[in-house]
């Protein structure tokens, strides 16, 4: 049964569409809309979690436990995150996945010894699912503690199992997390939540569509990010989309052991690791070479090696022979990168 929730600000009234006379469409002219005094969003993480509702998704295993740890304490307290501003206030942070012993030593190992914990950062390790009275009692939370955001890790351990209505599961999607983006757009705050990509979906060109299950989450919230990480290595990505994001550059970070740190523009650090892959293979080529020997060894697209080759001879990086290959500047020869 879908549960209801009771608010004295009727936040949850839907608006009824009938043809019958008691309801009748009350649109506002464009122009009064135009001079109207709106209330802008808010951020809880500036260019990365709007108010509204968030979706982080990322294969499991991939740190994505420990980023949302470090927001919830960086958000709870007013700290930069990843080099972004925050706006103080309160933090829900529901780690259904984690036992208090594990987030105990997980907040030691990311706060120094000398910091305290935020007052206003609150943990639970236990919520119903949604459609079975958790979206009740953590809408009568917000009520009394008015966050400035809401963390549910994972989408998985709270949302519906079973479907009475006979709907496909793009259906109960929507349903569902309509009602969660509803819950914090009430109370004008953010809520996270944190979901699984699909298996090999981090690396797909379309990284929107790799959410596990329906799209029926992805298009309904305001915002997505995605953890990009491969097995092992202590570099990432965090590709980020939405529709009040006015940047959508991807962000390089690096493990830290624990957490991330923010390691600059995801663009630049690829390109840099680009650069130092093709010194490297000339160097161990000892000998000039073209364009197309470096992108079939490196398995680059010829054009954007060539283009890249081209930027770092006008660099000074690299230098030409007379034959037109490739060879390293003087000073690059025994450079250490």
């Amino acid at each position: 049964m879908r549960a209801g929730i009771t608010s004295s600000n009727d936040c949850y009234s839907s608006i009824p569409f009938t043809y019958g006379d008691e309801t009748k469409l009350k649109p506002i002219r464009a122009m009064d809309l135009q001079k109207a005094s709106i209330r802008q969003p808010l951020w809880a993480v500036e260019q990365l979690i709007p108010e509204g509702l968030s979706v982080l998704a990322a294969p499991p295993k991939s740190g994505k436990s420990f980023l949302v740890l470090q927001m919830s304490l960086a958000v709870s307290s007013g700290k930069p995150f990843l080099n972004q501003e925050t706006l103080e206030g309160p933090v829900l942070y529901c780690a259904l996945e984690d036992s208090w012993s594990r987030l105990v030593g997980r907040i030691g190992a990311l706060l120094e010894h000398s910091v305290t914990i935020p007052e206003e950062l609150h943990l639970l390790n236990e919520l119903p699912r949604l459609d079975e009275g958790g979206l009740s009692v953590l809408g009568e939370w917000m009520e009394v503690n008015r966050p400035r955001m809401v963390i549910i890790d994972t989408w998985g351990k709270t949302k519906p199992t079973t479907n009475s209505r006979r709907e496909n599961a793009y259906e109960t999607d929507v349903r569902v997390v309509s009602e969660v983006k509803k819950l914090a757009d009430c109370h004008e705050c953010s809520i996270l939540l944190v979901h699984h990509l699909r298996k090999g979906g981090a690396k797909d060109s379309d990284w929107l569509e790799s959410l596990s299950g329906s799209m029926g989450l992805g298009g309904t919230a305001d915002a997505i990010l995605s953890l990009v990480r491969n097995r092992g290595s202590k570099q990432a990505i965090l590709k980020r989309s939405g529709r009040d994001l006015e940047i959508e550059d991807d962000l390089a970070l690096e493990w830290l052991e624990p957490g991330w740190k923010f390691s600059g523009e995801a663009s630049e650090v690829k390109m840099t690791e680009e650069r130092k892959a093709i010194i490297s293979l000339i160097r161990e080529a000892k000998e000039p070479v073209n364009y197309g020997f470096v992108a079939d060894v490196l398995g680059k697209n010829r054009n954007t090696t060539k283009s890249l080759m081209r930027k770092m001879l006008l660099a000074g990086v690299l230098r030409t022979t007379s034959r037109g290959e490739f060879t390293l500047s003087d000073e690059y020869l025994s450079k250490e990168l």
